[in-house]
Parts: C-alpha cells; structure tokens; sequence
C-alpha cells in the first residue's frame, strides 16, 4: 500500500506501540508478498537459508528471485501423513552441513 493515512495508518501506529517497534506496515497483498518482502531483507543474494520443506510456495519463487540457496529441512509425518513440526536434530550443525554438500552420482542417480 502506498497511501499510509486514515484508519491503515492508525493502524500500523497502534501496531508500533503495541510490540515496541518505531514502525510498522500493513501489506494488503496477501501471504505470497509478506513473505518476499521479509526473505528479501533477511536473505540477501547469494546467502543460505533454512527452511521447511513444507513451506508457502511464496518462498520457493523468492529462492529464485533473490538467488538464495535453500537448506531443505524435513518435518514429521504423524500415522495419518499430516505434516507437523521439525525435529531438533534437522537443526544439527552435522545435519545442515549434511544437507549443504552437492549431491554425488550413484548408479546413475543423484543421492546425497
């Protein structure tokens, strides 16, 4: 949103004092941009980011956008499939520097 008056602009004053912050922004287009917006400033260029395999397409197209490098990192599947939280050990230093090394070519198919 461009024009920050009236009731938005109340409203993101009333959300500053609320959390302490000196400024905040409403943005009206939805998930998909809140998320670009966010990744683009704490995800610069060519940097590496964790993230959950399971996350908003809105994230896979700002990996392409802003060229980041993807840490994939994978949730628990509970009896039923439904996807839930990620497990600590994903957090792992051994586990991300894991998943950080290119894929080797066995029997003609990549694994890692």
């Amino acid at each position: 949103m461009l024009d920050h008056t009236g009731p938005h602009l109340e409203a993101e004053e009333y959300i500053a004092r609320t959390f302490g912050a000196e400024q905040s922004y409403i943005v009206t287009n939805g998930t998909s941009t809140s998320n670009k917006i966010v990744g683009m400033y704490a995800a610069p260029s060519g940097s590496t980011l964790l993230i959950d395999r399971n996350c908003h397409k809105s994230l896979a197209h700002l990996l392409m956008m802003n060229d980041v490098v993807p840490v994939w990192l994978k949730p628990t599947r509970n009896a039923l499939g439904i996807l839930g939280g990620i497990p600590r050990r994903e957090f792992s230093r051994d586990s991300i520097e894991e998943k950080s090394l290119p894929p080797r070519k066995h029997n003609g198919r990549f694994m890692r």
